[in-house]
């Protein structure tokens, strides 16, 4: 009677808690695209709305400190059952039972700080999700594990053993898979198995390791744009473990020039190293800021000299070769944009002769960029390389994942429209000048049929 009252009470409290979680939910705007668990952590933590309590990050942090004390604990609880099992002895009761409580309030505990650090995101969301659950359900293993052992002691009768012994070993096959998903989301999905043996990793559905060969095509000089051929590689050595698709620590991705994109006027300032925060980070004195990390791989002093010179010659992503930058004198600069005002005007449009595509590019696409985006990405400014004032510029522009024609979702156009992250949200927060649902749905749909009308 009394385990049927436990469970009566333990599912009205999930219940309980999953219809606040979608009434919580209901509050946040439907295109957020969040998993159920970010839903239901935000509403359990009162954070729908998105803000989040710099306490609550503060604490969060302390996760990683907390999980290993039940890790521990349920390890060594397991090994002690097996070791009584196996040379039919008894265990010292009272510390075994201490034990047991220890390791459900420091499940409980990991729990709360893990709930906590995930509130902000920046994680892989069907990772972050997966892990979370496991873990929660740690907990609650746990916490079934010392209600059998309390049951137990009073009675000594061997078929609460039992149960007592598989509610822990179930705890800690789930902590294995918890664990594993954890690890993950710290170093990256494949870096238990990326020098796995080929039969593991076969057994675990992986590819064989590929086998590099050379080819003609490969043995032809091929040159790259200076980005993808210096400054890339060293990223991806030194900085995707924090800032890739895995993990993005403070919003930012280095992986791909698309990331870069998103968070590039707030970390870079084309030419002049010295003001970009991406270039500060590497050679700062103060250990707590330095990137990256004390413990990782550092840098060396010719890597960062090439993110400098990089940075330094104007940060650009297409250009071969370094190229010193202009330094026009503003009495120059004011007579060239006055030029291209003059060619410009020169020109009117003849919708009359373009073909329908072209007529809805220059009546809906162009008046929306003109409202919406211009005065950041336009002819007096240019944040992240990204012009968006006139159909030549947006051809000259059209690449680096700005706009993928047939796929909106991996367009940076369409993908800076919809984004919960008020630094990457296009246009910002702050300017009150939000896109409109039917503009987003105008822009979609215009990707998703191939961006025609720019020819």
């Amino acid at each position: 009677m009394r385990n049927n009252k436990l469970y009566l009470v333990i599912s009205s409290l999930f219940f309980s808690f999953a219809a606040f979680a979608n009434e919580a939910a209901a509050q946040v705007d439907p295109d957020a695209q969040q998993t159920l668990f970010m839903k239901f952590i935000r509403a359990i933590t009162f954070t729908s709305d998105g803000n989040i309590p710099d306490f609550f990050i503060f604490l969060g942090r302390h996760h990683p400190l907390i999980l290993h004390l039940p890790v521990g604990l349920l390890a060594v609880i397991a090994f002690l059952e097996i070791f009584s099992w196996w040379r039919k002895v008894e265990i010292y009761d009272e510390a075994m039972y201490i034990l047991c409580w220890l390791a459900a309030l420091t499940s409980v505990g990991a729990t709360f700080f893990g709930i906590l650090l995930a509130l902000p995101g920046g994680y892989n969301p069907e990772l972050l999700s997966r892990h979370g659950w496991l873990g929660m359900a740690v907990a609650v293993a746990a916490i079934i594990a010392l209600y059998l052992k309390h049951h137990y002691r009073k009675d000594k009768v061997m078929a609460k053993r039992h149960r007592f012994r598989v509610a822990i070993f179930v705890a800690c096959v789930i902590m294995g898979f918890a664990g594993h998903d954890g690890g993950s989301l710290t170093h990256g999905t494949e870096y238990l198995f990326e020098y796995a043996p080929d039969p593991l990793r076969k057994m675990t559905g992986r590819e064989a390791k590929k086998v590099k060969k050379l080819d003609e095509d490969s043995k032809k000089p091929r040159k790259l744009p200076y980005f993808e051929a210096k400054v890339l590689p060293i990223f991806e050595a030194k900085c995707v473990s924090c800032h890739g698709d895995e993990k993005m620590k403070g919003k930012l991705k280095l992986n791909n020039i698309l990331g870069i994109m998103r968070r590039y006027d707030k970390i870079i300032t084309p030419g002049h190293a010295d003001d970009s925060e991406l270039y500060a980070l590497l050679v700062t004195d103060d250990l707590e800021e330095i990137m990256p990390p004390e413990g990782n791989q550092a840098l060396t002093a010719d890597e960062i000299k090439i993110i400098e010179n990089w940075i330094n010659a104007g940060a650009s992503f297409s250009d071969v070769e370094l190229k010193p930058m202009a330094s026009p004198s503003p009495v120059k600069e004011a007579e060239v944009k006055a030029e291209e005002k003059q060619e410009a005007e020169k020109a009117p449009i003849d919708l009359a002769n373009m073909t329908v595509d072209q007529r809805f590019v220059h009546e809906k696409i162009i008046p929306f960029f003109e409202a919406k985006c211009t005065k950041c990405h336009g002819e007096e400014k240019d944040k992240g390389d990204v012009r968006l004032h006139t159909v030549e510029v947006i051809k000259a522009t059209f690449e680096d994942e700005l706009i993928v024609p047939g796929n909106p979702e991996d367009s940076w156009l369409y993908d800076s429209l919809i984004t919960d992250d008020e630094d990457s949200l296009m246009p910002p927060p702050k300017e009150k000048n939000p896109a409109t649902k039917e503009e987003i749905a105008m822009i979609k749909k215009w990707i998703a049929d191939g961006a025609k009308g720019l020819d």
